[in-house]
C-alpha cells in the first residue's frame, strides 16, 4: 500500500519545519513496524493558486491513500496510520480534523477553529479520481468545493489533535479565534506544548 504525502509550498524559511514534520511521520510507521506502507513524498513549490498546486499534486500521486501536509503545520507523529486505518476500517474515502487546534505564534494564544481544513485531508485516490476537485480559482477557500455533495463518504475525525495550525502573519487564510472558551482566548498554550524541544527551535527559525 502507497501513501502519498502532499505538500504544497511556497515559503522556503518553512522547509526545515515541514521536512522534519514529514521525517517524523515516517519514522513513527517504521517504528510501528508497518511495513505494508510505503511513502511517498510530492512537493508543489511552483506560483499556481493553492487549489491548482492540490489538484496536482494529486493527479501526480502514486498513492492509495493522499494526506495533504501544509508547510506551516504541526502534525502528530501518528496522523498517517490513525487517519489511513479510519478510513480502511470504515470504508469511507475522506477524513479530516474538525474542530482544528490553532496556536498564534504572535500572541502565544492557542485557540480552536472549526470547518474543515485541507491541510488535515487525508482521502483515497479513487475518491479523487471519481469524485472531487479542489477549485483552482479560489485562493483561499479551495476546500470546499472538494467536500460538498460527498458528506456521506466523509468520517471527520475528532478527540486527540492530529494537527497543528500557525497563525504567524504570512498565512495564506488566518484563522480566527472565535472560541467561547476562555482557557483558549486568553493566553492558555496548550498547543505549543505538543511540540518538542527541538520542533521549539526549528520553529523560531522559522
Amino acid at each position: 500500500m502507497i501513501v502519498s504525502l502532499l505538500i504544497p509550498t511556497n515559503r522556503p524559511n518553512w522547509k526545515p519545519w515541514v521536512q522534519h514534520q514529514v521525517e517524523k511521520l515516517v519514522e513513527q510507521i517504521v517504528i510501528r513496524g508497518k511495513k505494508s506502507i510505503v511513502i511517498e513524498v510530492l512537493f508543489d513549490e511552483s506560483d499556481k493558486t493553492i487549489g491548482k498546486k492540490r489538484n496536482d499534486l494529486c493527479h501526480r500521486a502514486r498513492g492509495d491513500y493522499l494526506v495533504f501536509l501544509d508547510d506551516d503545520d504541526w502534525q502528530d507523529p501518528g496522523r498517517v496510520i490513525f487517519q489511513v486505518s479510519l478510513l480502511k476500517e470504515t470504508g469511507k474515502s475522506l477524513t479530516f480534523c474538525d474542530p482544528c487546534h490553532n496556536y498564534d505564534l504572535r500572541t502565544g494564544q492557542s485557540f480552536l477553529s472549526y470547518g474543515p481544513s485541507e491541510g488535515c485531508f487525508c482521502f483515497t485516490k479513487e475518491f479523487f479520481r471519481k469524485s472531487a476537485k479542489f477549485c483552482e480559482d479560489a485562493q483561499p477557500g479551495e476546500g470546499a468545493q472538494f467536500i460538498r455533495g460527498h458528506w456521506k463518504d466523509t468520517i471527520v475525525s475528532r478527540g486527540k489533535p492530529m494537527v497543528v495550525l500557525f497563525n504567524h502573519g504570512d498565512n495564506t487564510v488566518e484563522r480566527e479565534n472565535k472560541s467561547e472558551n476562555e482557557q483558549h482566548k486568553n493566553g492558555s498554550n496548550w498547543s505549543y506544548e505538543l511540540l518538542t524541544t527541538t520542533e521549539k527551535e526549528i520553529l523560531s527559525s522559522c
